[in-house]
């Protein structure tokens, strides 16, 4: 049986359709997973930031309990967590306060010693929900 070529046409349209939706689906729904799939792994270094933090103020703190003074440097705490953003743990900015106290001296110092009361992230850029790693 022959049918008409414009006949032919008009049915394939109908699939032609129906392929683009099915293709623009599975599109959509690739990105939507990966979107998911980064938001995720941002969770998870903002996350370990915040543990890295915490982590490097307690240890801060420990050590003004057991020496009755902050740490010159923050090799003196011992091991120094990596910066998760930036991979190091060389990267981390200090906030450094000038002696006032007369204890705080050493016999051979002249003028007032330096010691570390807090530490930040060094990384540049911000997080997924647009706060600067700076800030932790």
């Amino acid at each position: 049986m022959n049918t008409h070529p414009r006949l032919e046409r008009r049915s394939r349209i109908p699939l032609v359709i129906a392929v683009i939706v099915i293709v623009i689906m599975v599109i959509s729904t690739t990105v939507t997973l990966a979107q998911k799939r980064r938001m995720q792994a941002e969770e998870a270094r903002i996350r370990e930031m915040t543990a890295a933090v915490t982590s490097l103020r307690t240890a801060i703190s420990d050590f003004r309990k057991r020496h009755g003074r902050y740490p010159r440097a923050l090799n003196e705490l011992g091991s120094i967590p990596r910066d998760p953003v930036t991979g190091s743990n060389a990267t981390w900015q200090t906030e450094v306060e000038e002696s006032v106290s007369a204890d705080d001296f050493t016999a051979k110092s002249a003028r007032p010693e330096k010691f570390v009361i807090n530490v930040r992230s060094g990384a540049k850029g911000r997080d997924a929900h647009g706060k600067a790693w700076a800030d932790y």
